[in-house]
């Protein structure tokens, strides 16, 4: 359990910039705010021209307010949701694909991946913190 712990902290501590991130792309702001920000992001890190800046902000911008109204929508089953917004991620990688080079589309997968490790070790965090708890009240 001990080393458990340490790799998650260690896993923390190696993806504190892709966690701030991700939490400012969750933490209540609206669809045009993600855009704005998924777009800067990676006009930093990717090196983006004018033209793909253009083109990334509209496509980050589109699949942020499609996401935002599949959330929302009340009349959709959670695993249709998932499945939905998966797609639209999806849709949004194939463009960049067009969009990036091949160099900076690669780039971009790996950002996207060590967003996915942070989550994943928030969430590891939060089971393994959920089940201390349990065992304190047992």
């Amino acid at each position: 359990m001990n080393i458990s712990r340490i790799l998650i902290a260690f896993i923390l501590v190696i993806g504190t910039q892709s966690l701030a991130y991700s939490q400012v792309l969750e933490s209540g702001t609206t669809p045009e705010e993600r855009a704005a920000i998924l777009t800067e992001k990676m006009t930093t890190k990717l090196s983006l021209n004018e033209t793909q800046v253009g083109q990334v902000a509209e496509l980050n911008l589109g699949v942020a307010q499609k996401n935002e109204a599949i959330k929302n929508d009340t009349n959709m089953s959670q695993e249709l949701k998932l499945a939905s917004i998966q797609g639209n991620n999806d849709t949004r990688r194939a463009y960049f694909k067009l969009i990036l080079s091949e160099e900076q589309y690669n780039q971009y997968i790996e950002m996207e991946e060590s967003v996915k490790e942070v989550k994943k070790g928030k969430r590891k965090m939060k089971i393994e913190k959920e089940s201390i708890n349990q065992e304190k009240k047992d």
